[in-house]
């Protein structure tokens, strides 16, 4: 009796494992879109560092990386928010300046 020849079986790879460059693509330019917000927090030490920086619960300083569809800010720090960050970050030694926070703007000569 003749032996089937079976096809060798690929392997099951999860979905979340396969990701098309598109989809890549488009994740780039959502994490541009939440600046300055994520390099501030990144400079300064964190989410949780931020929040007792500002005074501010950590999910409300999570929601400044959110776009605004998702019910953040767009990347951008609430105006009431940056003068304390200025002074906690400069207490705590940490080079954050008023021109990180207008990523745009050139700083005047």
């Amino acid at each position: 009796m003749p032996r089937l020849l079976r096809k060798p079986q690929q392997p099951i790879l999860p979905k979340f494992a396969i990701k098309p460059l598109d989809q890549t693509l488009r994740l780039s330019q959502y994490v541009d879109m939440l600046e300055p917000a994520h390099s501030i927090i990144r400079l300064c030490g964190g989410f949780e560092a931020v929040a007792k920086m500002t005074g501010r619960s950590e999910i409300r300083v999570r929601r400044w990386t959110y776009t605004k569809e998702k019910g953040g800010t767009g990347g951008l720090i609430p105006t009431d928010c940056q003068e304390p960050l200025l002074l906690a970050a400069q207490e705590r030694g940490i080079p954050l300046k008023p021109e990180h926070f207008f990523p745009g703007l050139k700083a005047a000569s």
